[in-house]
């Protein structure tokens, strides 16, 4: 009886812990968190507006339709070109600095570009 009761105390204090106790991931979120689902709202969002835009061309009249098309859709290549280009240019300047890199420890060891094989 007496273990009996021993046990039911613990069990108490666990669930008590459990229904008190906030748990560690709510409070501190893992750093290895995976980027894909803004992925996936972004590829979504693409394929809505393409979506959109063939069903506008395919139902509507060509000439008006494509006019209508144009000026609703304009802002999406504009915004993806946006948000690309900062990424572009800092793979671009991240590229010429290894170049330049490499070329700086080659001037100082002496060593010769290495050439294609044949």
């Amino acid at each position: 009886m007496k273990r009996q009761l021993a046990e039911q105390h613990v069990l108490g204090k666990y669930v008590l812990r459990l229904l008190t106790e906030r748990p560690r991931e709510l409070i501190e979120p893992s750093i290895d968190e995976s980027p894909v689902p803004g992925w996936v709202l972004i590829w979504s969002l693409i394929l809505i507006k393409l979506f959109i835009g063939g069903a506008i061309l395919f139902f509507f009249n060509a000439d008006k339709a494509l006019v209508f098309v144009i000026g609703t859709h304009w802002m999406a290549p504009a915004a993806i070109v946006a948000l690309l280009l900062p990424l572009g240019l800092f793979w671009a300047r991240l590229w010429r600095v290894r170049l330049r890199r490499a070329e700086l420890q080659r001037a100082e060891w002496h060593v010769e570009r290495p050439r294609k094989r044949q």
